[in-house]
C-alpha cells in the first residue's frame, strides 16, 4: 500500500500516531493551562462510551504548530470490543479550521478492548498540568483511508494493536500523549479534550 503526497513531518507524524491508537493519542497535547487538573473519575463502560465526539478546532503545541480537528464515533460491537472511527484532520494557520485551509485529513478505524491495566500521572506542570490515574484499552488498527495528505516513513500494520491511555471527565475524554515509555504508553495527560457532543 503506497501513498504519497506531499505533506509535513509534524502532520505526518502525529496522524500515524493518531491511527495507532483510540481516539487518540493522536490528541497531542496543547500548551498553556494551570496546575492540579484531576480529571480522574474511573473508567468507562463500552456501552456509555457509544456516541460522538470532538476537539471543535485547537492548535496543536510545539515546532510546525497548526490548527486541527480531531472526530470519532465510537459504538459498541458486541462481545466486549467497541470500535472507533477516528477523523484527524489539519488545517496549517487557519484558527477557524475553515474547510477550504484543509491540508491533511485521515480516519481510522479501530478496534478497541478495555483492560484492567492503569498508570498514574504525577507532578503536574504548567505544560502538562493534568494529573491522575489513566485507564488503559487495547486498540488494534483495522482501516485507514488518507484522503489528503502524506503519511512520511512507514504506514501503521493492520491488525497491530496499541495500548491507549485515557481519563475520564464526565462523558468527555483526554488521552494520554507524548513519547512512548517501557510500558507503551504516553509520558503525560494531553490538554486536548475529546468532548462528547450527541
Amino acid at each position: 500500500m503506497t501513498i504519497r503526497i506531499s505533506h509535513s513531518h509534524a502532520a505526518s507524524r502525529c496522524a500515524s500516531h493518531a491511527a495507532g491508537l483510540l481516539l487518540i493519542s493522536g490528541l497531542v497535547a496543547c500548551g498553556g493551562g494551570t496546575v492540579n487538573h484531576e480529571p480522574m473519575e474511573g473508567p468507562l463502560s463500552i456501552v456509555a462510551a457509544v456516541g460522538n465526539y470532538s476537539t471543535g478546532c485547537v492548535m496543536r503545541a510545539g515546532a510546525g504548530s497548526e490548527y486541527k480537528v480531531v472526530s470519532g464515533t465510537f459504538t459498541d460491537a458486541g462481545a466486549g470490543v467497541g470500535q472507533a472511527v477516528v477523523h484527524y484532520k489539519t488545517y496549517g494557520t487557519d484558527a477557524a479550521c475553515n474547510p477550504g485551509s484543509l491540508r491533511f485529513d485521515v480516519s481510522a478505524t479501530l478496534d478497541v478492548r478495555p483492560t484492567q491495566e492503569t498508570k498514574a500521572f504525577k507532578g503536574a506542570t504548567v505544560e502538562h498540568p493534568y494529573v491522575g490515574t489513566a485507564d488503559v484499552v487495547q486498540a488494534t488498527l483495522r482501516g485507514l483511508t488518507l484522503s489528503k495528505g502524506s503519511f512520511s516513513g512507514s504506514l501503521p500494520t493492520f491488525g497491530a494493536s496499541s495500548k491507549v491511555g485515557y481519563v475520564r471527565e464526565k462523558s468527555d475524554l483526554r488521552f494520554v500523549a507524548g513519547s512512548r515509555q517501557a510500558d507503551g504508553l504516553g509520558e503525560h495527560i494531553s490538554n486536548v479534550v475529546l468532548k462528547k457532543i450527541s
